[in-house]
């Protein structure tokens, strides 16, 4: 089965999308059966005939997205289009709805990705202009009518799309960790026991995102703090951006750490190896594939219930989805219950990346998608 792999941004990239195409390009190479034609990166020529609304719609506050304006959507089909006549493609798999709305009848097509528009607007602080809420609905909507299947890594996200097509296209396929995972359960298991010989008393915290505000570091700073108070030795280490504001002595700003080189690489996976408990507060988040990671090393997780995020723990199981309103000493007083019965915890967090977080099992199921597409090319409604 020939597969076109669509990206616009360069799959074969880390950086793209924190390296999410890449790892989806990488377990769908490793399929039986497949050969992967990459699609990737699309040209961007188009992009400067929209700079001056861009410029002008910040000078006054809003964002305007010009890859979802219908010049863009015309020029991505393009693309995609050639690529599939010249490259005999029987299904084109995108890691966006975007770049599949506009395509003519004929390839099947199955897009993969973490949220649709609708959800998104309203929900992701985006501050979208009017302009491109029109045209992002409208793309979204052409991209589900075009789909034979539209896959996406949460229910969260699903449901949004089955309000707008048809729901027996709609999918879910979770998402696996941004990492090379090279470990076996046994070390899952020894890693475990080391955490709790180092720290019988005490606790790490792991919190990994960029955006400090949307990602609720703030959260996880006050957590570790109320988490002394009760007299639970605590440290925080913190991935990602810097924090705006100073930070007690119990926190350690580790900052960002690059994927490509391998010192930091090491550091990362040392930091999964070595926490106790992932935490993660965010204030609104698609999917969190750092929760993911997280329970490949058998982290157990504390994480909001928002968005695709809560998906990613099951309550009480692996961890814990608090509310949005909760405050630090609501999650503090979970780290607790996670610490009083650890083994268990951690454990069953490793269960959820063995069972459904992970590349391989989506994989799977993606290519019964696509053989299913390619056989019956065609026959979903419009």
């Amino acid at each position: 089965m020939r597969v076109g792999f669509v990206s616009i941004e360069d799959a074969a990239s880390e950086e793209s999308w924190s390296g999410t195409p890449l790892n989806m390009l990488r377990a769908l190479r490793s399929a039986t059966g497949v050969d992967v034609e990459l699609i990737s990166p699309l040209r961007l020529t188009c992009k400067w005939i929209y700079l001056p609304l861009k410029l002008w719609y910040k000078v006054i506050g809003r964002n305007f997205e010009w890859r979802r304006q219908p010049l863009s959507l015309r020029c991505f089909a393009g693309q995609v289009e050639r690529a599939a006549r010249q490259q005999k493609l029987d299904v084109i798999v995108s890691t966006s709805s975007i770049p599949v709305a506009r395509l003519r009848e004929g390839t099947p097509v199955i897009f993969w990705t973490d949220a649709n528009f609708h959800a998104m607007d309203g929900y992701y602080t985006m501050n979208l202009c009017s302009q491109t809420q029109r045209a992002g609905r409208r793309q979204e909507e052409m991209a589900l009518r075009r789909a034979d299947f539209a896959c996406y890594a949460s229910q969260w996200a699903a449901d949004g799309a089955k309000q707008i097509a048809d729901a027996a296209r709609v999918k879910v396929l979770p998402f696996g960790p941004n990492l090379r995972i090279h470990h076996v359960r046994n070390d899952v298991e020894q890693w475990i026991r080391e955490r709790r010989t180092a720290r019988p008393k005490g606790c790490n915290l792991l919190f990994v995102g960029r955006n400090w505000t949307r990602k609720g570091g703030d959260i996880a700073v006050e957590t570790a703090r109320r988490m002394n108070e009760a007299g639970i030795l605590t440290t925080l280490s913190i991935v990602g951006g810097a924090p705006p504001c100073p930070l007690p002595p119990f926190v350690e700003v580790i900052g960002f750490i690059n994927k490509r080189d391998p010192a930091d690489y090491e550091r990362l996976l040392e930091l999964y190896r070595t926490s106790d408990i992932f935490i993660l507060p965010s204030r609104a988040e698609p999917f969190g594939i750092v929760a993911a990671e997280a329970a490949a090393f058998g982290l157990p997780a504390l994480v909001s219930a928002t968005g695709g995020l809560a998906e990613t723990v099951c309550d009480g199981v692996s961890g814990f989805r608090l509310p949005l309103d909760a405050d630090p000493t609501q999650w503090a007083s979970k780290a607790q219950m996670i610490l009083d019965d650890y083994d268990a915890f951690a454990f069953n967090a490793y269960n959820e990346f063995a069972i459904r977080l992970n590349w391989n099992t989506s994989i799977h199921a993606m290519v019964e998608l696509m053989q299913h597409a390619a056989q019956h090319p065609g026959t979903h409604t419009r």
